[in-house]
């Protein structure tokens, strides 16, 4: 039995305060009706009220419960004593690492010999069942915060996947993203900063975004990029907060912040930074990782379609603009105005309330809407003076020719009604097809107006560029019969600065081009 005694001095951790489960066992043992108290392996007593015992003076109840506490370490088993005829002592020994650490110590009348042998044997069974359910209890409580992290992660992920198709607004995207982890994750404030230079992320390059107090801005905006700046593979960072300093140090298994990288081909090209966790439990958890990491995935697939989607729309107007430009060069004295309508269309379409979506899109329709004219006899197009009959026929093709050029283009098709349409009047005299009114489709009568007013506003092989208060004249008074009289309104109220800007431009770009000068002299002599 002495080994016990040697077990117990040897103890590295001591009972030296209340552990919770047997605060919540004593509350149970005094409930039922049994005086008890627990005390360490030297029979010091840690229960706030103390020790007593009717009959006994409090200190030599004190002393009594170390006398035992030493009785009980040389055996292996702790029996009940009965130190004097007034008072018996039912120990429960109290393990933690499997070493002996205190006691659960019941105070009985010596009277009550039969209910000290009963308690004796049931109260290590009964702590036993306590420990049992606490830990049946902490594990349900576990379960129940997985769970509610996995239906958060989930929840998060698919109003994320439900977006990724918005890559043409990866702005918005990753605004709602970091909207929806704000809403979810008791974080003060979250950042989701982007590089300047990875290739990648040339869509959000340089850019931050944030949600939280504006207050504080300033200061966490610069320890998000710390942040982004300490970041060097797909490792999330995990640090502390403390006053304005922006400093991070690495390889911190705690803290109440953290930074997610985004990834793409291996590189980090962006982070989702949360500052400064509130709650209950204030340190940055494996839920908060999980949460943060599936916005970031979210956020690099997004980069990665919207990138695509860039390249392709690049490549897409470079050749819009490439075959304008061939239309263009066809005749000198029309270089420019395809795009000189695109942007003039564009602005009144605004002016008149179109949203940016549709408005980009009447854009592309001003652009090609003459490409008909790259199916018309060049001798016709530049002839000078005036045409004939059948030449102005020949004229009077291309949007048919243009509608059927690009009708085969799927990424097209709405804007295929301002290609074959921009010619049609508001009083039906107009072609091809003779359409009047609100019957000819929204974008045509847009470009009609924009065109018009670019070639009154140009110098041709037939006449000189006419004043611009004659130009504006003209179009409200065409207002109810070449043109819509309510866009012609809001046409003559626009401002044509940018537009002047662009005429300069063109006109320097013309003078630049090989063999200027020549055709200069021939139109001269």
């Amino acid at each position: 039995m002495n080994g016990a005694s040697n077990h117990l001095e040897s103890a590295a951790t001591p009972l030296d305060t209340l552990d919770p489960r047997a605060a919540s066992f004593l509350e149970r043992l005094r409930a039922a009706g049994v005086n008890a108290v627990v005390v360490d392996a030297s029979g010091e007593t840690l229960t706030a009220e103390g020790a007593s015992s009717p009959g006994v003076a409090r200190a030599e109840l004190l002393e009594t419960l170390r006398l035992a506490a030493a009785r009980w370490a040389s055996e292996d088993e702790p029996a009940p004593w009965t130190p004097r005829p007034d008072l018996t002592l039912v120990p429960a020994a109290i393990t933690q690492r499997r070493r002996r650490a205190g006691y659960f110590v019941a105070l009985l009348p010596s009277t009550a010999s039969g209910e000290a042998r009963l308690l004796w044997k049931m109260l290590p069974a009964l702590w036993q069942d306590h420990n049992t359910a606490v830990e049946s209890e902490r594990a349900v409580e576990s379960f129940s915060r997985q769970l509610s992290g996995a239906y958060e992660e989930l929840t998060l992920v698919y109003k994320l996947s439900g977006s990724l198709h918005s890559f043409t607004k990866p702005q918005r995207f990753v605004e709602m993203a970091l909207e929806e982890l704000h809403a979810t994750l008791p974080f003060d404030s979250i950042f989701a900063v982007f590089n300047e230079v990875a290739r990648r992320s040339r869509v959000l390059g340089g850019q931050v975004f944030s949600v939280g107090p504006e207050q504080r801005r300033r200061i966490d905006e610069r320890r998000a990029r710390v942040a982004l700046a300490t970041l060097t593979d797909e490792q999330p960072l995990v640090f502390a907060c403390e006053g304005a300093d922006a400093r991070i140090v690495p390889g911190a298994v705690s803290g109440d912040c953290l930074a997610q990288p985004i990834m793409h081909d291996n590189q980090v090209i962006g982070a989702v930074v949360a500052l400064r966790k509130r709650g209950e439990d204030p340190l940055v958890s494996s839920v908060d990782l999980k949460l943060v990491g599936a916005t970031t995935a979210s956020m690099a697939v997004l980069l990665e379609n919207a990138t695509l989607y860039e390249d392709q729309r690049s490549m897409f107007m470079g050749t819009l603009r490439a075959l304008t430009s061939a239309i263009d060069a066809k005749d000198r004295y029309t270089r420019g105005h395809s795009e000189r309508v695109a942007y003039m269309a564009t602005r009144l379409g605004e002016a008149i309330g179109l949203d940016a979506d549709t408005a980009q899109r009447l854009h592309i329709a001003g652009l090609v809407h003459d490409v008909g004219k790259i199916g018309v006899p060049e001798v016709v197009l530049c002839k000078p003076g005036r045409l004939t009959d059948e030449e102005f026929a020949l004229i009077k093709l291309h949007p048919e020719i243009g509608h059927r050029i690009l009708r085969d283009i799927p990424q097209l098709a709405d804007v295929l009604p301002g290609v074959l349409y921009h010619h049609e009047r508001w009083d039906g005299r107009g072609y091809p097809h003779g359409l009047a009114g609100e019957a000819i489709p929204l974008f045509a009568r847009l470009i009609a107006i924009a065109d018009s007013f670019d070639a009154m506003s140009s110098t041709r092989t037939y006449r000189s560029a006419m004043p611009r208060e004659k130009v504006l004249a003209e179009i409200e008074r065409c207002g109810g019969t070449q043109f819509d009289p309510q866009l012609s309104r809001f046409f003559v109220e626009l401002d044509f600065a940018e537009y002047d800007r662009m005429v300069l431009r063109h006109k320097a770009n013309e003078q630049r081009q090989p063999g200027f000068e020549r055709f200069e002299g021939e139109a001269a002599a």
